[in-house]
This record gives C-alpha cells, structure tokens and sequence, in this order.
C-alpha cells in the first residue's frame, strides 16, 4: 500500500455507488440483450463500495 493514498476512499466510495447505478440502469434497459459487461460493472462496483468502506472502518481514510 502506499502511505498517503488512504484518504482517496472518500472518493472511491461515491464514485462506485454511481458505478452501482449505472449498472443497475444498463440490467434494467437491456431487455433480451447480452448483460455480461452490465453484471460485470455491477460487481467490481460493489466490491469497490466494499473494499473502500471496509478499508475507512481500519482507519486506511485518516492517513
């Protein structure tokens, strides 16, 4: 990890939810289309919320 870069999760956080957004709209518009890159998006966006908040409550965000 590098030092300093901890207090990006208050930007990773906001971003991934308009990632979760967007994904949610692009399953819900795709109708009988291919949904791969949707469900795709959806995931890594999730995990991002996750990863980002999980690292907040270890304190990553003060430094």
């Amino acid at each position: 990890m590098l030092p300093c870069l901890g207090s990006l999760n208050w930007l990773n956080i906001p971003w991934s939810i308009i990632g979760v957004i967007i994904s949610i709209i692009a399953l819900a518009k795709a109708g009988q289309e291919p949904k791969g890159q949707a469900v795709a998006g959806l995931v890594l966006s999730i995990v991002a919320v996750a990863i980002g908040a999980l690292r907040l409550l270890m304190g990553g965000g003060l430094l």
